[in-house]
């Protein structure tokens, strides 16, 4: 994937178009997982929260939002 993202802008740029934004849908809520997206180019990562009452939503979102704020 970085080479396409990589491909992308560089059409882009060619285009006279600015920095198109890539998101990624359905990553795993990992560390490796996000520093490897964001390497790739990736701005906007997506996670899947899987309906649960809601204490647990909240407990699984605060770690997305720990796990987000870690990436450089």
């Amino acid at each position: 994937m970085p080479g396409r993202i990589e491909e992308l802008q560089r059409r882009a740029g060619e285009a006279g178009r600015d920095r198109i934004p890539v998101g990624f849908s359905g990553a795993k809520p990992e560390p490796e997982t996000v520093e490897q997206l964001t390497k790739a180019g990736v701005e906007r990562i997506i996670f899947y929260v899987k309906p649960e009452d809601a204490g647990e939503v909240e407990r699984r979102l605060d770690r997305y939002v720990e796990l987000m704020a870690a990436v450089p």
